[in-house]
């Protein structure tokens, strides 16, 4: 017993240990660790030790923590709605998450028949607010049919549109630009004024992984970190008494009008010392809505119509051709937003728009102005991005042993005939 109890907080690969347990019917002992993997070692006696490594599926809960650290739903646009919106009974284990632009009926059936836990909806499936669910619209039956067959929807929406490396930079990933910035930069005044506050807590990482799993609740709180274990005078005096023990650091940000509640909960588990800084406001460069992008030479419009349709895998777009412009025109800067680009687009100077869709209107005020407008339908332009994260999360390992799937049904519903 004394030996196990000396495992825990150690570390593996660096991930500490945070449960033991022997089985002497297979000579094996399991260890639990902070990452969802379990290690069986052999313990036989006048052998090797032998380790084996099997990774666990994970709950909803750590699948919805992975994806918000993906992209975190504070840069989310103010009328949006993202996050987890359908939440089964807990325990809900994910196997398999199934990636859409679009939950439709068709998608829904899809989930169903590939026994899929979560659906990973880049649009909300749940936008407006509903009174009553009944069977009289699609909507109302999709959420229906995922209550009934126990399946998870999660939707990042605005938060991939205005992430750095999120829908808009993909989008334009063709254009092989030299500069790119957002048209609108993202303000993340939710922490204007920001406290960073550090925490030495006695006994290792079982402390941490207590306190840690309390603020997650709170809402206020984001960059949780720890970051290791070390020897600290329990006394925290500068003389050591050589009485050291294990103890971690972590780092917790939050708003500053919230330190009261964090203290509050950080000097119930008794620390050795507790810091706190006022920070400036989080670096968000390269975050915010549409792109605008200067390309390295002047590019004849046609070769640039010829790239995005290459790379949207488009057989048609639609063109509107500025004043006095013509397929020969050259292009130096272009303006894009992905999905409907009229609210972003309006009013900026670029020689070409580049979108899914803009109201009549508004390409005929973008043509007065010389600027020709390239149209290739609203999902056709954030659609493409989901294969491109799914290879993201699997190549970093984010959501080890899930199953993603990209939707064989998910399309734009605008066919050009």
């Amino acid at each position: 017993m004394n030996i196990l109890s000396s495992l825990i907080g150690t570390l593996i690969n660096g991930e500490f240990i945070k449960r033991c347990v022997f089985h002497p019917s297979t000579d094996k002992l399991s260890i639990s660790i902070s990452s969802p993997t379990r290690i069986n070692v052999h313990l036989s006696t006048g052998r090797k030790l032998s380790t084996s490594v099997k990774h666990l599926n994970m709950n909803l809960k750590e699948v919805v923590e992975h994806l918000e650290n993906l992209f975190p739903l504070e840069l989310a646009a103010d009328w949006d709605n993202v996050g987890l919106l359908i939440e089964p009974k807990s325990p809900h284990i994910v196997k398999r998450i199934m990636f859409t632009n679009d939950l439709t009926e068709v998608v829904m059936n899809e989930c169903i028949n590939k026994h899929i836990n979560m659906i990973y909806s880049y649009h909300p499936p749940i936008f407006k607010s509903f009174k009553r669910l009944t069977q009289s619209s699609f909507k109302e039956r999709i959420i229906i049919s995922s209550i009934q067959h126990n399946i998870a929807v999660y939707s990042p929406h605005t938060c991939l549109d205005s992430s750095n490396q999120g829908v808009n930079d993909w989008l334009v990933q063709c254009l092989d630009s030299v500069e790119c910035k957002p048209i609108i930069e993202f303000k993340d005044d939710k922490y204007t004024q920001c406290l960073k506050i550090e925490v030495v807590l006695p006994d290792g990482p079982l402390t941490a992984d207590l306190l840690i799993e309390e603020l997650s609740k709170m809402k206020c709180t984001s960059d949780i970190t720890v970051h290791g274990v070390t020897n600290i005078d329990n006394n925290n005096s500068t003389q050591s008494t050589g009485d050291n023990s294990s103890c971690a650091r972590i780092s917790v940000r939050t708003a500053k009008i919230n330190k009261e509640e964090i203290f509050s909960a950080i000097y119930n588990y008794e620390p050795i010392s507790v810091e706190s800084y006022i920070l400036d406001k989080p670096n968000r460069y390269g975050f915010g809505c549409g792109r605008i992008c200067t390309l390295p030479e002047n590019t004849i419009l046609a070769e640039i119509i010829s790239k995005v349709k290459k790379h949207l895998k488009l057989n048609c777009v639609r063109l509107a051709l500025g004043n006095g412009c013509t397929l020969d025109s050259k292009i130096k800067t272009v303006a894009s937003c992905a999905g409907a680009g009229t609210s972003i687009l309006s009013g900026c100077h670029a020689d070409m728009y580049l979108t899914g869709e803009m109201s009549h209107h508004d390409i005929l005020e973008a043509n007065s102005s010389g600027i020709s407008v390239l149209l290739c339908e609203h999902s056709n332009t954030e659609r493409g991005f989901l294969t491109e994260l799914k290879y993201r999360i699997e190549h970093e390992k984010i959501l080890p042993d899930i199953d993603i799937i990209i939707s064989e049904y998910d399309k734009d519903p605008v066919d050009i005939v």
